[in-house]
C-alpha cells in the first residue's frame, strides 16, 4: 500500500485519523472563536470563576456554555471545574 491518500482503502486507520483530526480542527477553531467572542478571558484574567457566573456576565445560556468551557478544556484553554480560570494560552485572547 502507497503512502498516497487518494489510493488508500477507506479502512485505513491513518486515513481515518486523519480525517478525525480535521474535524476537531473546525471543532477546536469555532470553540477558541467563541470564547474569544463572548470575552471570556476577560472574566477570568484576575481569578478563576464558576460557569454559572461566566453565563451570567456573559448573558449565556449555562447548559451550552459548560459544554463550551468543556470542550476548550480539553484544548486546554482554561484551567479545570469548578472555576474556570485563565491559562497562558487564553491570556492571549484577553484585550
Amino acid at each position: 500500500m502507497t503512502n498516497d491518500p487518494v489510493t488508500q482503502s477507506p479502512g485505513d486507520s491513518s486515513l481515518a485519523l486523519h480525517l478525525l483530526s480535521m474535524a476537531l480542527g473546525v471543532a477546536q477553531t469555532a470553540v477558541l472563536c467563541t470564547a474569544a467572542q463572548l470575552g471570556l478571558a476577560d472574566y477570568v484574567k484576575d481569578g478563576p470563576k464558576s460557569v454559572a457566573a461566566l453565563a451570567d456576565a456573559t448573558g449565556t445560556h449555562l447548559p451550552t456554555l459548560t459544554r463550551l468551557m468543556d470542550m476548550a478544556l480539553i484544548d486546554r484553554h482554561y484551567l479545570a471545574r469548578p472555576y474556570y480560570g485563565s491559562r497562558r494560552m487564553a491570556a492571549w485572547l484577553a484585550t
